[in-house]
């Protein structure tokens, strides 16, 4: 299948797939020198996958991106509930991704299943 027609993604998409990616590499770092590393390995490739799928433009990146931006935030605000207001500035970037996510949310979308519905041709029964 030709992919030339899909449009080039935005520079928002692309910034968020790029901060992705650094969260992921650190998390894969930390993850494989950590005691317990399984789930920060895991978090690290499940980012990398939501980093492509962005870029691509699929649906299931957009909804990936927000399950991880949420869950970073959570993770950020009971940081600053627990340690206090030096990790505010941390809050920030799941905030403001998760924003951008929800502004942007139509330049995702769900990829054909058929052929034929990706060309927009249809079936003919003539024989």
């Amino acid at each position: 299948m030709d992919d030339d027609s899909r449009p080039s993604p935005s520079h928002g998409v692309i910034g968020v797939a790029l901060l992705t990616v650094g969260y992921s590499l650190y998390r894969l770092i930390t993850g494989v020198y950590s005691p317990v590393g399984k789930p920060g390995f895991v978090a690290g490739m499940g980012g990398i996958l939501v980093a492509y799928l962005l870029v691509r433009g699929r649906l299931a990146g957009w909804i990936g991106a927000l399950v991880l931006y949420a869950l970073l935030l959570g993770d950020r605000l009971l940081g600053v509930a627990v340690f206090g207001p030096e990790g505010v500035p941390t809050v920030v970037v799941p905030v403001a991704v998760l924003a951008y996510l929800l502004f942007a949310r139509d330049q995702f979308r769900v990829p054909p299943t058929d052929d034929t519905a990706a060309d927009g041709d249809v079936p003919s029964n003539a024989d």
